[in-house]
């Protein structure tokens, strides 16, 4: 996080906002929405006045310190970022020394190191970008982690190409319903697992083929892909390799929260067999870049992807939302407007 985001020690004349406030590892159900000192921006930064932030998995595994071979990442005894929040929309309210690309009132939306989950955050002026002027705030937040993950996976890892049979196993989660509308946008036959709920949202994204995952098992129905975006990890990898083509690919995307590890043992299970096999096994490890901000932008400009907002809450209800997020299946995208 910039250090503009730091906190003012108690007693300053600071002016103050509202943020959702992690001091220590736990339950989501223990955060508190807690008065801070307002950030300044530092040079090359710009204060954004947040008017939606939506929520990831990565938040709640910051907030509860799972799974621990993260620590080093996420912090080793408290969480390095003290407010959750990385994916942010909102009208820039102050200007760093530096920043030309970038006015006061400008709608933006991009990424930030933590801190979204707040009225105001000050951001590296590189990582907003102007917001198409028909995509609403909410929308806009929505895009973030989630479609820079789908672009990554479907563009860099999958490396799909037009015809390519591909299967996205939770296809109306944050992920998922990115990354049919980018299959189908490369003129992809898709198939979109999801409950019985989502099956009309999954038509809606563009979806060939909807299977309903609690009365169809994919993996027994003897149809094969060129690749299987997993994003639960719930079905066993030999079943999944009995259902991807020869040289076809499996693409690892989320998984399980299990304490210790996490997705890693499945993550090696899988490997190992891409050893033995002429079949290929990854893991979606996306990072968000200025670059592909550009590229996102001009997909949500142009209509290419269309953010699936389930839910709207206010900053209070933050807590509770990510306790929901950590129990899983949760349709698109829940966006917090402070």
């Amino acid at each position: 996080m910039s250090g503009s985001n730091s906190f003012a020690p108690a007693g300053t004349d600071r002016p103050m906002m509202r943020a959702v406030v992690c001091d220590r590892f736990g339950s989501p159900s223990e955060l508190e929405v807690q008065d801070v000192a307002l950030p300044e921006p530092v040079a090359g930064e710009v204060r954004v006045r947040i008017r939606a932030v939506s929520l990831n998995p990565a938040d709640w595994h910051g907030v509860v310190g799972r799974p621990y071979i993260a620590r080093p990442a996420i912090g080793w005894f408290a969480p390095k970022r003290r407010i959750p929040g990385t994916d942010i929309a909102g009208t820039i309210d102050a200007v760093g020394e530096g920043v030309t690309d970038h006015s006061l009132g400008d709608a933006v939306f991009g990424f930030v190191d933590g801190g979204g989950c707040a009225e105001y955050v000050c951001v590296p002026a590189v990582n907003v970008i102007a917001s198409p002027g028909r995509v609403s705030f909410e929308s806009a937040a929505a895009v973030g982690v989630a479609a820079f993950t789908a672009l990554h996976v479907v563009r860099d890892v999958a490396r799909l190409q037009p015809g390519s049979r591909v299967l996205v196993n939770g296809a109306t989660g944050g992920v998922g319903h990115f990354a049919v509308q980018m299959a189908k946008a490369l003129h992809c036959e898709v198939t979109a697992v999801c409950s019985a709920a989502n099956v009309e949202a999954a038509t809606n994204l563009g979806a060939d083929h909807v299977i309903d995952y609690s009365s169809t098992d994919f993996t027994q129905e003897g149809i094969r892909y060129d690749v299987i975006l997993d994003n639960p990890g719930n079905r066993p990898l030999r079943d999944c390799r009995h259902v991807l083509e020869p040289k076809g690919a499996y693409v690892l995307i989320g998984g399980s929260k299990a304490p210790l590890l996490g997705p890693i043992p499945r993550l090696v299970a899988a490997k190992l067999l891409g050893v033995v096999s002429s079949q290929r096994f990854d893991l979606a490890l996306a990072k968000e870049t200025p670059e592909d901000l550009k590229e996102l932008c001009a997909m949500l400009g142009d209509g290419t992807i269309d953010p699936m907002v389930g839910r709207t809450l206010s900053l209070d209800d933050v807590p509770g939302a990510l306790v929901e997020l950590g129990h899983g299946h949760t349709r698109g995208k829940v966006v917090a407007c402070p």
